[in-house]
């Protein structure tokens, strides 16, 4: 539906002074394709990928009255637009997408004739994710470059307002980069259990940004410091392979079975055999787990965006989808979100 940015996130390519802000289709476009698409498949859960659900209200510092009025014109026509596709569908049609959470909040305050959670429901919305990035607030005002930001107290109180709604909401979370400590990554993990969202992912934090600087200019063969930037691993992710073996009471005298952030306990297992009698797996649901090799420059940038430790990182990670997923809320948030087509 969109491309580019006007916000200057720290981290993102597609920040305002690369992309040159944003620029969206014509939402007749828009809603014309998506109702093709809801003709042509019963019960159909359309997903908006990595877009600004709606025009991005809350920057308006860079926006016209001119172009504020045209974005609430094209968020009113479009959210009309699912509305009567929903309708048409007869309840069946569903979606889900991504949204600021500042614009979140720009748009109730816009939208006050009617409830902007409300016409959100009406118009299918099953589930709306966010790019919170921290639990501390500091980091998040670093990062997302803004004077003041929305604090943690506000982004529980959203969460709770859409799962009273029935929507459910996934967090985006970003562990490492550049002012990050164990202290810090630790505060996110608490906020993302704190917070109420139905799901959360962890990022690990790549230095995106920067590369398309540095990868932009001529390179001399083999540079370390280009390689360092096009180069990267992935995780291994064997953590479902380590409950199954805790499962059968496998434990190798090698600790074959076990996880780098320690033994799997009672309380994990009994959760984890639960949702995965439902189909969960880690392996389906971590995402964004590459890295900067740690070959290909000596582990320098791998080092600079792990405070200095990437095996204390990649064991805080761990940690931080073990506590998510593995209690007993998300036992029960996870059978609403097969029940929301997740």
């Amino acid at each position: 539906m969109s491309q580019g940015c006007d916000w200057d996130c720290v981290f993102c390519t597609e920040r305002t002074s690369k992309s040159g802000g944003e620029q969206r289709r014509e939402v007749a476009h828009v809603v014309n394709e998506i109702r093709i698409l809801a003709e042509q498949h019963p019960h159909v859960r359309i997903q908006f990928v990595d877009d600004n659900l709606l025009p991005q209200i809350a920057a308006d510092a860079k926006h016209s009255v001119a172009q504020q009025y045209a974005a609430l014109g094209w968020a009113n026509d479009f959210l009309e637009g699912l509305t009567n596709i929903c309708a048409s569908a007869g309840g069946s049609f569903g979606w889900r997408g991504i949204f600021r959470i500042e614009d979140f909040f720009a748009y109730e305050a816009k939208f006050t004739a009617d409830s902007f959670i409300d016409r959100l429901q009406r118009s299918g919305c099953r589930m709306l994710a966010f790019g919170i990035e921290h639990g501390s607030e500091e980091q998040r005002r670093k990062n997302k470059v803004a004077n003041a930001v929305i604090d943690n107290n506000q982004i529980k109180d959203v969460f709770r307002r859409l799962r009273m709604a029935d929507i459910l909401t996934k967090a985006y979370f970003m562990l490492g980069g550049p002012w990050e400590t164990k202290e810090t990554a630790r505060q996110t993990i608490d906020f993302a259990i704190e917070s109420g969202a139905t799901l959360a992912y962890f990022a690990l934090y790549k230095d995106f940004a920067r590369a398309t600087t540095i990868l932009s200019k001529e390179q001399e063969a083999e540079d370390p410091r280009a390689e360092g930037y096009i180069r990267y691993d992935q995780l291994a992710l064997d953590w479902d392979q380590a409950f199954a073996i805790a499962q059968d009471g496998r434990y190798g005298a090698n600790g074959s079975g076990e996880m780098a952030s320690g033994p799997v306990t009672e309380s994990e297992l009994a959760c984890y055999q639960q949702v995965a009698a439902l189909g969960f797996r880690f392996t389906d649901l971590v995402k964004y787990n590459d890295y900067h090799s740690e070959d290909a420059d000596g582990g320098s940038l791998l080092r600079t965006v792990t405070w200095g430790s990437p095996l204390e990182y990649f064991t805080t990670v761990e940690q931080a989808y073990r506590e998510f997923y593995l209690r007993p809320a998300f036992v029960q948030d996870y059978s609403a979100l097969l029940a929301h087509g997740y």
